[in-house]
């Protein structure tokens, strides 16, 4: 399978260390008859995979490794998405920092590091250098929390009530898995621009 584009749909508390998402991976047949996908998915809970209408789909996790059964075969060429619900407390990939014994001045932040292939503990993907994708990063935080991703800012809401904010990149350059970015923390924001 070639995977086109992938969109992370996800929610951090940084006080729990914890991440819940949904990704929505679209990937096209190379071959006939592509009847399964298989995605990295390292100390992540699998909550549930789905087709792109919102069917399920029968998979199997274990050994860092998601295998999702599609409804029916692919032909060659034939595009189709994968949607997985997951949640989790990374260990790597997704770095949390918070104020300890040793530093209680330390701010609150989360940051992502996937290179090379550990962009598998903090959202199921395909994480081998050797796939290209475009990616969309949709974040929500905690509210006075700024969160920074891939390529262009499309949007941000907030939900004073929820007590979040969400930040909507999009990057429309293909590159790897682990060039996927989050960085998120109480940030001041400077803006220029060129020509």
């Amino acid at each position: 399978l070639d995977v086109r584009h992938s969109r992370l749909e996800l929610r951090l508390d940084p006080a729990r260390r914890f991440v819940a998402g949904r990704v929505t991976h679209q990937v096209a047949a190379l071959d006939a008859e592509v009847r399964t996908v298989e995605l990295h998915a390292a100390e992540l809970s699998i909550l549930a995979v789905s087709d792109g209408d919102g069917r399920s789909l029968p998979f199997t996790h274990a050994e860092g490794r998601l295998l999702v059964t599609l409804r029916a075969p692919l032909a060659l060429g034939q595009e189709t998405s994968v949607v997985v619900a997951y949640e989790g407390t990374p260990r790597r990939g997704l770095y949390f920092v918070a104020p300890d014994a040793h530093r209680p001045d330390k701010p609150v932040q989360a940051w992502t590091q996937g290179q090379d292939e550990d962009s598998r503990f903090w959202f199921p993907c395909f994480d081998f250098p050797n796939e290209k994708q475009t990616t969309e990063v949709v974040a929500t935080v905690p509210l006075g929390m700024k969160a920074l991703s891939n390529g262009k800012l499309l949007g941000t809401t907030k939900d004073a009530k929820g007590g979040t904010s969400t930040w909507h990149w999009k990057l429309d350059v293909p590159h790897v898995a682990y060039l996927v970015t989050l960085c998120v923390g109480d940030f001041e924001i400077h803006e220029t621009s060129w020509k």
